[in-house]
């Protein structure tokens, strides 16, 4: 299927239900621009219990929200670097963790291992260190050391003294990351938030007339081959996008990976310069909706 953006010009099975992949976060950010103020920001309180000395927080580490440290690799390392920064190098008690959407990730007991991971640089994956290179290779590596276990947040033994509250970047800059690294985790919790599937398919759609018009048939926010859509809703989706983000004087590339430019999903793919697309890839599923511009005829919606 190819569209002239707004004029269909061929069509090939564009009605067809399909797997989509990781396409269904286009869904969930077309959901997301109609659901915040793309200028909001998630908070994060963070606690402790004990006194800090000679570099040692002599009790827990209560971190309460999180949205970002937890879900985005990039986030966790300037967490660590501050401590770093402020003298502390070692955590004596646990890691307490308060995510209020833990219960739609699929693996939420790791929720404290990442952010654990992310605050000491000799506990990396390749995944955190790949981020950090990305996104914060001019910042010093930390080294904070959690002695303790992870624990899930309960009533603790003493009252805890706030130390900070985290900003999130804004809901457009982790609906970019979220598109730019195709982060499923990230996904789900937007979802959650926004009151789950119904909230992505149900009354953001109907206000943009996606509903009516094109066929989809998600079953979990998460990448499934269960997720469905036509090559015409996925375009009729990223229609829709653009119409939101130019209402409020943005662009597609403002939200998803332009090739060329951005990092992540895009990087070792032979895509044409200055598109703005999102991919979606399973062992047996290979998809591309987007925008393409051209120099003569405008711009091309492609699903492939």
């Amino acid at each position: 299927m190819v569209t002239v953006w707004r004029s269909l010009l061929e069509m090939n099975g564009g009605e067809d239900l399909h797997s989509g992949a990781s396409l269904t976060k286009a869904a969930t950010t077309l959901a997301v621009l109609h659901r915040y103020d793309l200028n909001q920001r998630f908070q994060t309180k963070i606690s402790r219990t004990g006194e800090i000395e000679n570099g040692v927080l002599k009790g827990d580490l209560i971190i309460e929200g999180g949205m970002d440290l937890l879900l985005m690799p990039a986030q966790r390392s300037p967490l660590g670097i501050c401590w770093s920064l402020e003298g502390i190098k070692r955590i004596a008690g646990n890691l307490v963790v308060l995510f209020p959407h833990q219960a739609a990730l699929p693996e939420p007991d790791q929720l404290g291992t990442v952010l654990r991971e992310g605050m000491n640089a000799g506990l990396w994956s390749a995944e955190t260190l790949r981020h950090y290179q990305q996104h914060l290779a001019q910042a010093p590596k930390p080294s904070v050391e959690i002695a303790g276990s992870i624990q899930p947040f309960g009533n603790p033994l003493s009252i805890p003294t706030e130390m900070m509250v985290h900003q999130s970047p804004t809901v457009l800059e982790m609906v970019k990351y979220m598109n730019l690294h195709s982060s499923n985790d990230l996904a789900e919790a937007l979802t959650a938030d926004m009151g789950g599937m119904g909230g992505v398919s149900g009354k953001h759609f109907s206000r943009c007339r996606v509903c009516p018009l094109m066929k989809f048939s998600y079953k979990m926010v998460r990448v499934r081959e269960a997720n469905r859509m036509t090559p015409r809703a996925a375009v009729g989706i990223f229609m829709a996008i653009q119409n939101r983000l130019s209402s409020l004087n943005l662009d597609l590339k403002d939200a998803f990976p332009m090739s060329g430019t951005d990092i992540g999903t895009l990087e070792d793919r032979n895509i044409p310069k200055g598109a703005v697309v999102k991919t979606g890839t399973l062992w047996n599923v290979s998809a591309l909706a987007g925008y393409i511009p051209t120099e003569k005829r405008g711009g091309f919606g492609l699903p492939l």
